[in-house]
């Protein structure tokens, strides 16, 4: 889920991670400085494990793709209109489903 430019996520992705994530100022800081370079490696270092994956897209917590996003609007209340709802943000149970589904090449 690489953007064409190299960013691994949107700067919005980044920048909520690293405000929950990195408890300091100088961390922060630097990471931003590295964000703007364009240094992506350096700027998710400062993150934990399971924030990086989330954000480059590896692993289960990963970001959701545009049409996952769709999809699990699809299936809640909001319909995606609510930008803070896990629907839009966090994979559900049939969105992990489907990924392993994919990962695995067959039918669940």
């Amino acid at each position: 889920m690489t953007a064409p430019d190299g960013r691994p996520c949107t700067m919005e992705a980044y920048v909520t991670a690293l405000f929950q994530e990195v408890p300091s100022e100088a961390l922060l800081r630097g990471s931003i400085r590295a964000w703007i370079r364009g240094d992506f490696t350096a700027a998710l270092r400062p993150l934990p494990d399971h924030a990086r994956q989330r954000l480059t897209g590896e692993g289960e917590a990963a970001c959701l793709s545009l049409e996952e996003m769709k999809a699990q609007a699809s299936r809640c209340n909001c319909r995606g209109a609510d930008d803070y709802c896990p629907c839009q943000n966090a994979p559900d149970r049939e969105t992990r489903r489907q990924r392993l589904i994919a990962q695995k090449g067959g039918d669940a």
